[in-house]
């Protein structure tokens, strides 16, 4: 048994389906169904009652289900743990800043907060919030106290050229449609860009990510952005009961941030915007090294799998630019 099929069958558990599970990990429904009939294999009982399209735990579910929240917690601390370690991380009296990008903010909450508790600290990072087009205008006058993370779309070429192996990547995300539950896009398990054709799109107002949808959608007949939020809670709304349409990324979904209700859903989308996000600049600042340490710890053990389905974009890099350990 993996720890991965015991995550599934929590995951199954949240969104109440299988099938909305199954996309959130980037395999099929039928996978996803032989995960759980094998754990009930190896368990001898039935995890769900199976009721049409309904998933009821059983008495035998719901006990194992308490049991498994806490093997699978353990694990994923034992995770970040590991990923310390590689980055020999400790405690400092003086936040680290993190001159970071909405997205990226938002996007790597989860990991910021594995950090800290790694750390046995609640404000080891201190974040300052700039746009991609800001940080690209100080380079390279960049702080080297401080780390700075960013994303780069893939059809920004003119900024990949400008940094050069000055960005060290993480991590690639391919733009996702976000839309509910019950619209037509939702039938189908991947679209392809002329199925967006009359697209009603809500977005988070921010312009990078306007930047990335304007991009996806610039060959596609009367698609166009009608709702521009700061609030994620409005953009949800206009999706659930306006019918609205909007986007997510691949690594959102992966780390459980999107979607926030099981009313949506999330469709890939064939020959995506990529969106590779990262570090630039150079620090000598022992904090910045191992934070940095541990990011690449965090993404080569946690989020191994994804990394398998979701290649990053190359970019020269010069090990002896950028923040890594010697």
């Amino acid at each position: 048994m993996r720890i991965e099929s015991l995550s599934l069958f929590l995951l199954v558990i949240e969104k109440g389906c299988i099938s909305k599970a199954a996309r959130q990990v980037y395999i099929s429904q039928q996978g996803a169904s032989s995960v759980i009939k094998n754990l009930e294999h190896d368990f001898g009982v039935a995890l769900f009652d199976r009721r049409g399209n309904d998933l009821i735990l059983t008495e035998s579910g719901k006990r194992i289900a308490h049991e498994a929240e806490q093997v699978v917690s353990a694990y994923r601390r034992l995770q970040t743990i590991a990923a310390l370690g590689k980055a020999n991380g400790s405690v400092s009296d003086v936040p680290l800043r993190v001159i970071t990008t909405p997205y990226t903010l938002h996007t790597f909450t989860p990991i910021f907060d594995a950090y800290n508790e790694a750390l046995g600290a609640t404000n080891a990072l201190e974040f300052i919030e700039k746009s991609l087009f800001e940080i690209i205008r100080e380079y390279p006058d960049l702080d080297d106290d401080a780390v700075y993370m960013i994303n780069i779309p893939s059809f920004m070429t003119h900024i990949s050229q400008n940094i050069g192996s000055s960005f060290k990547p993480l991590v690639t995300s391919d733009l996702m449609l976000f839309c509910r539950s019950d619209a037509d896009y939702a039938k189908n398990k991947v679209i392809a860009k002329p199925n967006l054709k009359g697209a009603q799109i809500a977005c988070y107002k921010e312009e990078l990510l306007k930047r990335l949808i304007r991009n996806l959608i610039k060959d596609i007949a009367d698609a166009e952005i009608r709702v521009q939020t700061t609030s994620l809670a409005l953009l949800t709304k206009a999706i659930i009961e306006q019918g609205f349409v909007s986007f997510t990324d691949s690594f959102s979904v992966f780390l459980g941030g999107s979607p926030p209700t099981n009313e949506a859903t999330v469709v890939p989308i064939i020959d995506s915007t990529k969106l590779t996000t990262g570090i630039l600049g150079k620090s000598h600042n022992q904090q910045a090294i191992g934070f940095t340490s541990f990011l690449e710890g965090y993404f080569s053990i946690i989020c191994a799998d994804y990394m398998n389905r979701f290649p990053i974009i190359g970019f020269p890099v010069d090990h002896e630019q950028i923040m890594v350990t010697s």
